[in-house]
């Protein structure tokens, strides 16, 4: 999918958890990467996300789950823009070390 339409999809689904209501004030996005093979490069993506200041966790496959990994950011005011400007550095960091985006979601803080 293109950056553009990965925008898109993000405002889209911000909009309906606005909708939804009960947005917190203050928030962390968890974008969450699977691995596009087995070249990809867990060490060198979390080595570079860390030095960004994110904090990133691994998860092995767990049943229906497949392993992957996640990368938080620090707190904001939770914003479609505030989203896109992590995610998009985010996706074309992971897919430098064979990451593809498969997600995100907002917690409070």
């Amino acid at each position: 999918m293109e950056l553009e339409e990965l925008k898109a999809e993000t405002a889209k689904f911000f909009a309906q958890l606005e909708a939804e209501g009960g947005l917190p004030a203050q928030a962390v996005a968890v974008f969450r990467f699977l691995p596009e093979g087995p070249d990809a490069d867990w060490d060198a993506f979390s080595e570079a996300a860390e030095a960004g200041g994110f904090e990133v966790s691994w998860y092995e496959a767990e049943g229906d789950e497949p392993e992957c990994l996640e990368v938080e950011t620090p707190p904001g005011v939770p914003s479609a823009a505030w989203i896109w400007s992590w995610e998009e550095p985010l996706i074309l960091l992971g897919a430098l070390h064979g990451f593809a985006a498969e997600g995100w979601g907002i917690e409070g803080v």
